[in-house]
Formats: structure tokens, C-alpha cells, sequence
């Protein structure tokens, strides 16, 4: 009976190290793999948020524990953030607009973290995969309300 609870944790860490190891590569891939999609696309906080609610209900929801899945999706969506705001540095360096840079770095890379979060709290609450649906809707309002504070420049 111990061998097979002690071959059963050894499982779970194996899975969770995989898991983690994917979010990592995840976050800083997937803005990447956005670009050319999100460039010039007027929505580009949909396809955003539709690829982060992706890797939230079909990989991080599969961790066990309420508290690793909301750390987890914070690094992903931390990650996510950074990769994003890189993007952006090359223009920000040809045109010399640094100030641009560090505002968007110190507004969006907390956006970003927090919005995986809203997307894996009602699936945590739910007890549901799909209520990340909900989270989705929510993550959504919360990326367009930040938008438009950005741009009236509240």
C-alpha cells in the first residue's frame, strides 16, 4: 500500500513538472505565435484572451490544488505579459519612444498576470471546466475596460 501511494505522489510531481514546464514555454511562446494574427486586428484583446482561456481550462485546470493552479496561471500570464511587452521594444527602440515602452511595460505585464487568474476562478468555484466560459467572459470585459481606460488616458 506505500509503495503505491509513494509511486502515485512521484506521479502527480512528474505530471505537475510537465505541466509547468509547458506553461512557462507556453507564455512566452504563444504572444509570438500571435503576432501575426493580433497585429493591425482591432479585437487583438479577443484573440489574446481566447488563447490564454485555452491553455487555463486545458492545462492548468489540470493540476491539483487551488493554489498551484492560481500561481501557475499568474507565472503563465506573467510570462505572457513580458513576452508581449518585448515585442514591442524593437519599435519602441527605432523610434525612440522609451517612455511609450515602460508605460506599456508597467500596465500590461499586470494585466496579463491577472487575467488567467480571472479565467481559473470560476472554474475553481464552478467546480467546471466550463465555467471557464465565465472566466473567459469576464477576463474579456476586464482586458477591453483596460483598453479603454489606456486609450482615454484616464
Amino acid at each position: 500500500m506505500m509503495e503505491s501511494d509513494a509511486m502515485r505522489d512521484e506521479e502527480g510531481r512528474l505530471h505537475g513538472l510537465i505541466i509547468g514546464a509547458l506553461v512557462v514555454g507556453l507564455g512566452v511562446f504563444v504572444p509570438l505565435l500571435l503576432l501575426p494574427f493580433v497585429y493591425g486586428f482591432i479585437g487583438s484583446e479577443i484573440l489574446e484572451e481566447v488563447a490564454k482561456a485555452l491553455v487555463v481550462i486545458f492545462l492548468i485546470a489540470r493540476l491539483s490544488g487551488g493554489v498551484s493552479r492560481i500561481v501557475w496561471s499568474g507565472v503563465f500570464g506573467f510570462l505572457f505579459g513580458v513576452s508581449e511587452t518585448m515585442l514591442y521594444l524593437m519599435p519602441a527602440v527605432q523610434t525612440q519612444l522609451y517612455q511609450d515602452f515602460w508605460t506599456r511595460f508597467m500596465t500590461t505585464i499586470p494585466l496579463h498576470t491577472i487575467t488567467p487568474i480571472i479565467i481559473m476562478l470560476p472554474i475553481m468555484i464552478f467546480k467546471s471546466k466550463w465555467a471557464g466560459l465565465l472566466g473567459l467572459a469576464l477576463a474579456l470585459g476586464f482586458h477591453l475596460f483596460f483598453n479603454l481606460f489606456i486609450a482615454v488616458g484616464l
